[in-house]
């Protein structure tokens, strides 16, 4: 559960660890075997956990929605084409914390950034 959950949010074992402890102590997901690897457990989401996801599923499209109106589809797809690129740049650089002064912020401070 801990290596794939870590690799998917580019973290260390240990805290993805500590971020499924949240919604597992709320009942929302329950660890269970891996049909597919003996020693492995995943996340599977509980009746509540359906529930709390089906919910965030429905507000998350009426926001969509409301979004759409605001800026208009061409809008809306292009803020997602940029997201998307920058999910894609993000993932491409996982060594992003060894940049001097990365981890400080250091680079979003400097005059003229944005």
């Amino acid at each position: 559960m801990g290596g794939y959950l870590a690799g998917r949010l580019h973290t260390d074992v240990m805290n993805a660890r500590r971020l499924a402890d949240h919604p597992q102590r709320a009942g929302l997901v329950s660890p269970v075997p891996d049909p597919g690897h003996r020693q492995r457990r995943v996340l599977a989401l509980t009746g509540s956990g359906a529930a709390v996801a089906g919910e965030l599923g429905r507000r998350s499209a009426a926001y969509q929605r409301r979004l759409a109106r605001l800026i208009g589809p061409a809008e809306i797809t292009r803020l997602q084409g940029l997201l998307d690129h920058l999910e894609a740049v993000l993932s491409a650089d996982r060594r992003s914390a060894s940049v001097p002064g990365a981890a400080e912020g250091e680079l979003w401070k400097k005059k003229g950034s944005r």
